[in-house]
């Protein structure tokens, strides 16, 4: 039906693509528009969804599985941005190396780290963590 009907050009492209004959694939929460997102998620396996529209124009999926999500991660990080040469980047290396040696030994607390050597404006004044 996508093949024949479907006004998406990708929908004529080989089934083994993304978007050939319509299949979408496996998606995620976040990868997609709404409100094809909350079709997608609320739509039982097998069934179809509700004829519904995006500003690309009208749709209606078929769920045809799912899976479990992997697990989400909470992560933080120390970034120090080397100048382009092959000095610094061995220089940074170097440091992030240290940094990474103390949290290891049990000497250094991550966080702590993070606010002192990041880089990173955004994340550094929360130790590092990228969930902010």
């Amino acid at each position: 039906m996508a093949f024949r009907h479907s006004d998406d050009p990708s929908a004529k492209s080989p089934r083994t693509t993304r978007g050939g004959w319509g299949h979408i694939g496996w998606i995620k929460m976040g990868q997609t528009i709404e409100p094809m997102e909350t079709y997608a998620f609320n739509t039982p396996v097998g069934e179809l969804s509700p004829i519904f529209r995006t500003r690309y124009g009208y749709h209606v999926l078929k769920v045809h599985d799912r899976k479990p999500a992997p697990y989400d991660v909470r992560a933080a990080h120390i970034m120090i941005t080397p100048d382009p040469t092959p000095e610094d980047s061995a220089r940074v290396r170097h440091t992030l190396d240290s940094l990474r040696q103390l949290v290891l030994s049990g000497k250094a607390d991550f966080a702590e780290l993070a606010r002192q050597y990041s880089e990173d404006w955004r994340t550094k004044s929360y130790g590092g963590d990228l969930a902010i």
